[in-house]
């Protein structure tokens, strides 16, 4: 997607949204409706990522557009709990597709076995698991906490 990818802007995204379906939708309405979502949080899941931070290198891969990231930034300081932060629209590619993963491994200065990916969408995870990244599909906290006790990063 052009706009996850930085190839266009979130307005230019959305207009084009909001001419084809035509709905009877503001920008600024649309833009406050996708933003209000970027403030659900998944219980558990903040402590599961803190512990793990304590003794190993933490490293974000968002699929996200330029100003999602700047309004996510400004309601979400946790984000500083992450070592390393990659953004689609940065590398100008998601996680759809496969090199993403080595591409950010390459940077990182890690081989795929030394890492674990963990993402909610399942495709995500197959994608991660298709150039020998070992994945969690993510559902909850609490199946986090039981996957990562299983591989003996949390005790």
């Amino acid at each position: 997607m052009q706009v996850l990818e930085g190839r266009i802007s979130e307005d230019a995204y959305l207009c084009g949204i909001l001419e084809r379906s035509r709905w009877d939708l503001q920008l600024a309405s649309l833009k406050r409706m996708l933003r209000d979502n970027f403030h659900v949080r998944i219980e558990g899941s903040l402590h599961v990522l803190r512990e793990v931070a304590k003794s190993y290198r933490v490293a974000m891969l968002s699929d996200h557009v330029r100003e999602w990231v700047l309004y996510i930034r400004s309601i979400h300081p946790f984000l500083n709990v992450f070592d390393d932060r990659f953004y689609s629209y940065e590398l100008g590619k998601t996680k759809s597709d496969p090199t993403v993963f080595t591409d950010i491994l390459d940077s990182l200065g890690y081989e795929p076995r030394e890492c674990l990916f963990i993402d909610d969408r399942i495709q995500n995870v197959r994608n991660a698991e298709s150039v020998g990244l070992p994945s969690i599909h993510f559902r909850d906290a609490g199946q986090l906490r039981i996957d990562l006790e299983r591989r003996r990063i949390l005790p």
